[in-house]
């Protein structure tokens, strides 16, 4: 893409007006953390209702599992998307919007785990409800007709569950969609730090502050935490939309030039004074792109689907 839009420009500084609150201090933050209620997620938006069907399931751990099926025309693809949030911060109904557009452009069905947050739990929980879903939808679907999907925190978990069934010869789901993923924790490389000059959103510190709770007493650099650390050679093909005024935008680049680099199909686009995970923001230039882009690449996936 050229420059940023006027829309995205106005959109990115009214994003840093509304989550500056997510740059305040580490201290603050873990305090207001650690003393909260458990957070409770949106229902889905009226408009999804009045498209889908919805359902919802509860597990034998206790949480929720939301169905959407398109009422007319639903088609063959499965996503299992998982949303993001620093592992902290529950699914907003922004992320409603990213599942309305995919769902209005390509018909796919999502399942979409309400699952486990730091810091009342760690990751165990929120792999061992997400691993149980998606050998669900393997057996029900075919793992050909699944797709992961996730965006920032929920992006990383998408890869970390395509390395651990790549580690343990399962089926591989038919592609990875991911909307800046973050895949490295630790925010090691002094890229994010220059690139949080001109973030409107993210603060480098309390992202390590949010991954290391969820990393319980697991090292942050283990690939279930950080999957930028883990192998990437035989990953399902990747789709990548990245912004470029985003504290994660180094790590996801060079994850995809390593992926890239080690055979696997990636297609990672990134856009030009685009803000963290801007296509939660539908109206933009740059997000209609972003979504026109899934329709396509979704067109190629259904023409493979297996019966």
């Amino acid at each position: 893409m050229t420059g940023p839009s006027l829309a995205m420009s106005l959109t990115a500084w009214g994003a840093g007006l509304l989550f500056r609150q997510l740059t305040q201090s580490v201290e603050r933050q873990r305090r207001l953390l650690l003393a909260r209620r458990e957070p409770v997620a949106p229902e889905p938006t009226a408009s999804l209702r009045r498209l889908c069907t919805i359902s919802a399931e509860i597990g034998p751990d206790g949480f929720r599992t939301i169905h959407l099926n398109r009422r007319r025309d639903a088609g063959a693809i499965h996503v299992l998307y998982l949303h993001g949030g620093a592992y902290v911060l529950q699914l907003l109904t922004a992320h409603w919007w990213i599942v309305e557009q995919i769902i209005r452009r390509t018909g796919a069905r999502f399942t979409v785990p309400i699952y486990p947050l730091a810091p009342e739990h760690d990751r165990r929980a929120a792999f061992a409800m997400v691993d149980r879903l998606y050998d669900n939808l393997v057996t029900r679907a075919g793992a050909a007709n699944v797709v992961l999907c996730g965006d920032s925190a929920g992006g990383g978990f998408a890869v970390s569950l395509a390395q651990r069934l790549v580690a343990g010869g399962q089926p591989l789901p038919a592609a990875l969609l991911l909307f800046a993923p973050w895949v490295d924790v630790t925010m090691a490389d002094p890229e994010c730090v220059r690139v949080e000059r001109d973030d409107p959103i993210l603060s480098v510190a309390n992202l390590r502050m949010s991954g290391a709770m969820w990393a319980g007493e697991t090292d942050v650099k283990d690939p279930a935490i950080s999957p930028f650390y883990g192998p990437v050679e035989d990953l399902p093909p990747m789709t990548i939309f990245q912004g470029d005024r985003d504290v994660l935008m180094p790590t996801s680049r060079d994850f995809a030039r390593r992926a890239m680099q080690a055979g696997v199909r990636v297609d990672y686009r990134q856009y030009k004074g685009a803000f963290h995970v801007f296509n939660s923001a539908v109206f933009l230039p740059e997000s209609k792109h972003v979504y026109a882009r899934i329709d396509q690449m979704f067109d190629r996936l259904q023409s493979e689907v297996v019966p």
